[in-house]
């Protein structure tokens, strides 16, 4: 308990919130209310856990929100019923210390809005997406391949180049430039798909004999091929690997997204710094083609 913090609290609070079987609605008032109470100042998510949880900071923080005359008497109500909510979840002894770090920004906001950013930016793709470790989504991927082979190379390289599987479902033939590595995702944006050539070799074979407008993923007859098809695997798939969770396309495309993220924040700045030169000329290589 002494080393955890109130956004250990916070996170596991969302990820419970977001897993209980209530309206979407609800879920996003929930949410918002928090974020109020962060905004203002009486929930500071660096405030270490042992000390927030103490009856005598909860009471003070309680005739806080009944002083503050900005609120209606009804929104008092409800963000006073969330705050002893919160502190009652706050003492289980279940909360962990969690890997979800606090989110760094270029803009230097203040902690609090930070903490409200994720907050808000928070769904039931994004909050699974962190419970899956990279070797389980390996071994997914391993069971998926078992599976289907077309479905494996779609989930792989939507998660390879950060893609949502309608965009990888919808490339062309001609979206794919193999002498560049260019993917055209649309007409403003496009990925450099530095592929494995375990990945690579296979999607070129897929675009033999095949025409500039015809799909690089399609049915044996050449069709668009339905999303709902490569659920249905994926579902089994995560049921053979023995997940936590069941991956959907958005799960993946939420985990590759957090993956990068994560592996970008912890380089030197002048690593960082060296690839957003580079991306700036990747997207200027992109606009060309």
């Amino acid at each position: 308990m002494d080393s955890l913090t109130v956004w250990d609290a916070l996170i596991a609070w969302r990820d419970n919130l977001l897993k209980k079987d209530i309206l979407r609605k609800s879920k996003v008032d929930y949410l918002s209310n928090m974020t109020k109470l962060i905004e203002i100042g009486l929930i500071n998510p660096q405030q270490p856990l042992s000390e927030f949880i103490r009856e005598g900071s909860k009471k003070n923080k309680l005739h806080e929100i009944e002083a503050l005359l900005a609120w209606p008497l009804s929104t008092k109500r409800s963000r006073i019923t969330l705050f002893r909510s919160f502190h009652r979840f706050s003492q289980q002894k279940k909360i962990n210390k969690t890997t979800i770090e606090i989110p760094l920004h270029r803009d230097h906001r203040s902690l609090e809005m930070l903490s409200i950013s994720e907050l808000l930016s928070s769904n039931e793709d994004k909050a699974k997406s962190q419970y899956l470790t990279d070797k389980e989504i390996n071994r997914f991927l391993h069971e998926l391949g078992n599976i289907n082979t077309r479905d494996f190379l779609i989930c792989r390289t939507m998660w390879e180049l950060k893609c949502t599987i309608h965009q990888i479902l919808n490339l062309k033939v001609g979206d794919y430039d193999t002498t560049k590595g260019i993917f055209k995702i649309n007409k403003f944006e496009g990925r450099f798909g530095n592929l494995r050539n375990d990945i690579k070799e296979p999607i070129l074979k897929l675009c033999e004999n095949k025409t500039t407008t015809d799909f690089i993923f399609s049915t044996h007859k050449g069709n668009h091929i339905h999303p709902g098809q490569i659920v249905r695997n994926m579902k089994l798939a995560s049921k053979r690997a023995n997940l936590p969770v069941i991956i959907s396309p958005k799960i993946i495309y939420a985990h590759a997204k957090a993956f990068y993220e994560r592996a970008f924040l912890v380089l030197p700045e002048k690593d960082r710094k060296k690839i957003l030169e580079e991306l700036s000329i990747q997207h200027k290589e992109i606009m060309k083609n």
